[in-house]
């Protein structure tokens, strides 16, 4: 059963008048599964993007109200680093002192 794209737009279109939050996934999910129809989701995409239907994305950070800068990024890496080094100069000065503890004079 193939279905023309102008039959395929309002029966989207109709979907998207009813769920307006519903993206093309949602809407070729329920093509497929409500409607027996066997659609590629590709085309759904590709028919919702021509005419304007597709949800607007919204960056996580925006949100959350998070805002993930470059200096805090820098505050936070320059942090790990130092916890590593004294990590790693406490492993070298356990190592020295246990080498002086076990020496036989």
């Amino acid at each position: 059963m193939d279905i023309k794209d102008e039959e395929l737009l309002e029966k989207i279109r109709a979907l998207k008048q009813a769920n307006p939050y519903w993206g093309y996934r949602k809407i070729c999910e329920y093509l497929r599964n409500e409607l027996g129809m066997s659609i590629n989701k590709k085309r759904i995409y590709r028919l919702m993007k021509e005419n304007n239907l597709l949800l607007i994305s919204i960056p996580k950070s925006e949100i959350s109200g998070t805002d993930y800068s470059y200096e805090s990024t820098s505050k936070t890496t320059a942090l790990f680093k130092a916890i590593g080094f004294l990590f790693a100069l406490g492993v070298i000065l356990t190592l020295i002192f246990k080498n002086i503890l076990n020496r036989k004079e």
